[in-house]
């Protein structure tokens, strides 16, 4: 698939109407990026339909949260939703001024085309315009792809705050990346 990129992205704010997409996305992403970081038996049985209803989920999905602070943004590429990025207060810092990158996923035929960055600014100045001065995400330590989007985007990993989870029927590493200050 030829991913032609207009010099203006369609990113805009997502909506419920947008949790199947998002679920079949992140279920793509997730699939794509996380090969060898989980389980291939749980990379298989993930479900986009799942993966959807989660977002909506009551006083969890950030689709269903009535919270100002929360925003969840969507890539469209010709009427087609094939990105989206979360970003919010981050729930691990006691400042309250610090906004956390949830996720942030593009469908693999999209990737390195531009929209991870566009979506990543979006977040970047959701965060700025709701008083945050700082970012931070959390990313496996294996998933040399978003390490390195990070750095593009100037994220700096923080050795010491890597810490080892249960995800996706493995054990893998989690290291936090910081932006001192939000790149806006």
């Amino acid at each position: 698939m030829d991913c032609k990129i207009d010099a203006l992205l369609d990113i805009r704010r997502a909506t419920r109407a947008d949790a199947a997409s998002i679920g079949a996305i992140c279920v793509a992403s997730v699939r794509y990026a996380y090969k060898g970081i989980c389980t291939d038996s749980h990379l298989a049985a993930l479900s986009p339909l799942e993966m959807g209803r989660l977002w909506l989920k009551e006083g969890h999905g950030h689709l269903a949260v009535n919270d100002p602070d929360i925003a969840v943004f969507i890539a469209v590429d010709a009427d087609r939703n094939i990105g989206f990025a979360d970003i919010g207060p981050a729930s691990s810092i006691e400042n309250g001024n610090v906004a956390e990158l949830f996720a942030i996923y593009v469908d693999p035929e999209y990737i390195s085309h531009g929209w991870g960055k566009a979506l990543f600014e979006a977040c970047a100045t959701h965060a700025h315009e709701r008083g945050f001065s700082s970012l931070q995400s959390k990313v496996f330590s294996q998933n040399r792809l978003a390490r390195s989007f990070y750095e593009k985007q100037g994220g700096k990993s923080i050795p010491e705050s890597e810490t080892e989870i249960e995800a996706g029927g493995a054990r893998a590493k989690v290291i936090t990346y910081w932006w001192a200050e939000l790149p806006v």
